[in-house]
């Protein structure tokens, strides 16, 4: 197991009238995090690699993860009826600095925990994604390794994938994509009849299926996206910018993006408590990680 027994966390005051004040911004520890690598997790990564050692999905695994995420069918959450604006980054000196103090450590962290951070390589620590009018979505992106210097056959084209953080360790390890079977139970919510892999062709499209999440229980608010190559024989229909891909059909992760402060409009999907139990990881629920305390009492609160 990776060793992060060296943390920097992020202190917030838990009052929602004084969240924003940057003086109450505290880190516990300046200590680095060490994410050594040993012949033991080679073996980890080997072993995760395959699908078989993976927990199955239980009935109707995606309508739950739905229900947590308080997706389009389940409106009674009081949380989802109220925006969560993004954080003002500019006090803190802008997004790199943001990052750097305060979503660098626990975001590797998480990785590390799950075996990740030998699979992807940082290409951009911080960058940024206009949006309409004045808002502006921060990621860091990261190279997918077993990708690199594989093909899938040509012609081939870039699509992108929005997925939940509960899926991504079993994504990465396996290299595959769950194929939507609504016939099986698990599927999501679909215009098709048939298994498929959902994919978009723009960024900004898969970004719906990006899941904002509040990873850290400090409700900075975090969402994930791949960046795709596929093979365009293996797309099996286009539909209203919906890239719908066959089952086992050729296509290879190229890049990672994780979002961070993200901005969730009134009525949009969200998952306020990150639940260990649903991510189904072949070691068993990873406990919470320690040391982070809420930047905000309730994430609807900050509407006030």
């Amino acid at each position: 197991m990776p060793d992060c027994s060296t943390q920097t966390w992020l202190s917030m005051p838990c009052d929602a009238d004084d969240w924003e004040i940057i003086e109450d911004w505290q880190i516990i520890s300046a200590a680095p995090m060490s994410c050594s690598h040993s012949e033991a997790d080679d073996d980890i990564l080997a072993k995760w690699g395959d699908h078989e050692v993976w927990p199955p999905f239980p009935a109707n695994y995606f309508g739950k993860l739905g229900q947590t995420h308080v997706r389009s069918g389940h409106k009674a959450s009081k949380c989802y009826k109220y925006e969560i604006k993004q954080l003002n980054l500019q006090p803190f000196g802008g997004a790199q600095c943001f990052f750097e103090a305060y979503v660098q450590q626990p975001l590797n962290h998480w990785l590390a925990m799950r075996y990740l951070t030998s699979l992807l390589a940082p290409v951009l620590q911080c960058g940024e994604m206009p949006l309409p009018g004045d808002a502006a979505f921060h990621f860091t992106k990261f190279t997918f390794c077993p990708s690199q210097g594989l093909k899938v056959p040509s012609p081939t084209t870039s699509v992108w994938h929005g997925t939940y953080f509960n899926c991504l360790a079993r994504i990465l390890h396996t290299g595959a994509l769950h194929a939507s079977d609504l016939s099986s139970g698990l599927g999501f919510e679909s215009h098709v009849s048939f298994p498929a892999i959902y994919t978009a062709d723009t960024m900004q499209h898969a970004l719906r299926y990006a899941f904002p999440t509040n990873l850290f229980g400090d409700n900075l608010y975090y969402s994930v996206l791949l960046e795709l190559e596929v093979s365009t024989s293996s797309i099996v229909q286009r539909r209203r910018g919906e890239v719908l891909i066959e089952p086992h059909g050729h296509l290879l992760i190229r890049h990672v993006y994780v979002f961070f402060n993200v901005n969730i409009s009134q009525g949009s999907p969200r998952c306020q408590e990150w639940n260990p139990q649903d991510e189904l990881l072949p070691c068993g629920p990873l406990p919470f990680p320690a040391g982070i305390t809420q930047h905000r009492r309730s994430a609807w609160w900050t509407s006030y």
